[in-house]
């Protein structure tokens, strides 16, 4: 299987002579941006060089890293290797997030983006100097210039799956940030410059990952086999029956401090309580509200709604796994299979990085390629309706296993 690699801001194809990977490694040659051009338009226009119809890994240095993510989001891959780079914006250094920072390099001129070869060599800590200084004379500066624009504006909360961190205890350029529990991997020591100078440790770990995740095409066509979709109605009746208490730990899972919540779902819990003759003024207010309702208009009513029935909030993964059984009981429902998926993928990469939401994850990418017209690598489906037969057996099963969210 084939690795891309993307080399650090201004670097090249140089600085993965080093490595000893198990597989094929093509360093990717950087194009040139369109003026003002955004970074996920430009991945998207690098991303032509990638052979689409076989699966593929990829592997990003530094600003590479962002350009990898980007690529990512569009074309997922088997497996992601982020090396001495970042995964999501909230990891940037302090200094990168300063209020008009982009505003200030875009009046800089270009040759303000190659510093002197003594302080760089000292920022990336190193060792094999005439390598670094060979490449910073290749350097161009239009490009220096607006990657380093793009990487203070770049913007990403999605934590992608299947993907290792490698990173440098030492790293002065990025500090080490990380909110992976795993995945992530410190060399001791280690410095911006570790692809070449730590090389035989970023090789040993990179082929470890790439060895250590079974091939996601063979694990769902297991998995298809033991899985045959047919209705079950005695598990649709027991959702149906237990609506209320479904839309109630829902909004009892609502994170009122950071937004994002579904506040139609509040109005449907609320209409429930009615016709469960549990009325009262501020149910009766909360069913009331128009769904175009802002959150300062209708999260009081939730709130005292909560209160005076004395349910406690529920936080952390316990809520979004609450949330999660909402939408795959939607499935089960025959509701909109795929803003429901959707969302599951959602939840996923951004808040709930577990195994009981990655096959929504494979679902939602396979169907993404099919609509597309694409063959997808993720699941081992050809038509669209396949897939969507699947992901209603799938979801049956999910829910059958955590019925004790209804308590």
């Amino acid at each position: 299987m084939k690795i891309y690699a993307f080399s650090g801001l201004g670097a090249d194809k140089r600085v993965f002579e080093h490595l000893k990977l198990e597989h094929s490694l093509i360093p990717v040659a950087w194009i040139s941006p369109n003026k003002g051009e955004p970074l996920a338009e430009y991945a998207q226009r690098i991303s032509l060089s990638i052979d689409k119809s076989e699966e593929f890994m990829l592997m990003g240095v530094s600003f590479g890293g962002l350009v990898a993510v980007e690529i990512a989001k569009l074309h997922p891959p088997v497996k992601l290797i982020l090396v001495s780079s970042i995964e999501k914006s909230d990891e940037k250094p302090a200094w990168l997030k300063l209020q008009g920072l982009p505003s200030l390099l875009s009046i800089l001129p270009n040759r303000a983006f190659i510093p002197p070869k003594g302080l760089i060599a000292w920022l990336f800590g190193a060792e094999n100097r005439a390598l670094l200084i060979e490449i910073l004379k290749d350097t161009d500066s239009n490009f220096a210039k607006w990657a380093s624009i793009q990487f203070v504006k770049w913007k990403n909360r999605e934590a992608l799956p299947n993907t290792i961190r490698i990173h440098g205890s030492k790293d002065k350029v990025i500090p080490w940030k990380s909110h992976r529990k795993r995945g992530t991997y410190l060399i001791d020591g280690g410095e911006h410059f570790m692809i070449v100078d730590r090389a035989d440790e970023v090789s040993d770990l990179s082929n470890r990952f790439i060895k250590n995740i079974k091939d996601k095409s063979t694990l769902i066509r297991e998995t298809v086999q033991k899985i045959k979709f047919e209705a079950d109605d005695k598990l649709v009746n027991i959702l149906r029956e237990n609506r209320l208490a479904i839309l109630q730990n829902v909004v009892r899972s609502f994170d009122f401090e950071n937004g994002g919540n579904d506040f139609s779902i509040a109005i449907d819990w609320a209409v429930e309580l009615i016709r469960a003759d549990e009325e009262s003024d501020n149910i009766l207010m909360l069913a009331a509200t128009s769904r175009n309702d802002t959150y300062f208009e209708i999260s009081p009513y939730i709130l005292r709604v909560l209160q005076e029935r004395n349910l406690e909030r529920i936080k952390g993964d316990e809520a979004t796994a609450r949330v999660a059984f909402h939408l795959v009981s939607q499935i089960v429902l025959d509701g909109n299979l795929w803003h429901s998926v959707g969302e599951l993928s959602k939840l996923y990469t951004t808040e709930y990085r577990t195994s009981e939401l990655a096959e929504f994850y494979l679902i939602y990418w396979t169907w993404r390629d099919l609509e597309s017209g694409y063959t997808s690598y993720y699941l081992n489906f050809t038509s669209i309706d396949e897939l969507k037969q699947y992901a209603k057996a799938y979801s049956q099963e999910w829910i059958r296993h955590r019925l004790h969210y209804l308590q």
